[in-house]
């Protein structure tokens, strides 16, 4: 996904022609209500705000969106991102806390966030780069260095993996014991 040459003389704020289908309707399970449909009109205001706030610049490159949101590359400067709106916005109140927790150790960074309005400024990873390019054991070592990398103690407020492990146990228990 390049980005146009004109793209470095945008300021921050100004959103390349490419991005243009930000301003598009989208299918968004916001669609199934009033709030919603009013979030989906006032999307490009909120990625301009977002982006003269972050001091972005919104690459050509269309958009991806998903049923509750849509991710659009950016840059800050010489450095490549991705801003990340969501419906609704409070969808991304655990994120925040747990990439924040993380810091980039074996997740995305986390750059900046405004829950308010559902959004999130990541660091851009390489989606080219994938376990699956790798022989099946050199791919299991590194899948086992994230895991511990990410195995951290859980943020205050969040359930443990221990906790949540032991329910799903105990829901598993009294399903089975029912039939």
């Amino acid at each position: 996904m390049g980005v146009a040459s004109q793209s470095d003389d945008r300021g921050p704020g100004e959103i390349g022609h490419g991005a243009r289908s930000s301003q598009e309707p989208f299918e968004f399970a916001a669609d199934a209500t009033a709030e919603g449909r009013k979030w989906i009109a006032t999307l490009p205001a909120l990625i301009r705000k977002l982006s003269l706030q972050w001091g972005l610049r919104i690459e050509e490159a269309k958009p991806e969106r998903g049923y509750s949101g849509i991710v659009m590359l950016a840059r800050r400067g010489d450095e490549p991102c991705v801003l990340k709106v969501t419906w609704p916005q409070n969808r991304t109140a655990d994120e925040v806390r747990v990439l924040a927790a993380w810091d980039g150790h074996g997740a995305v960074r986390l750059l900046e966030s405004s829950e308010e309005h559902g959004a999130v400024l990541l660091e851009r990873l390489n989606s080219r780069k994938t376990l699956g390019e790798l022989n099946l054991f050199d791919a299991a070592c590194v899948a086992g260095q994230l895991l511990r990398r990410l195995a951290i103690p859980a943020p205050e407020g969040f359930r443990s993996l221990q906790d949540v492990a032991k329910e799903i146990v105990e829901t598993l228990s009294q399903t089975s014991g029912s039939r």
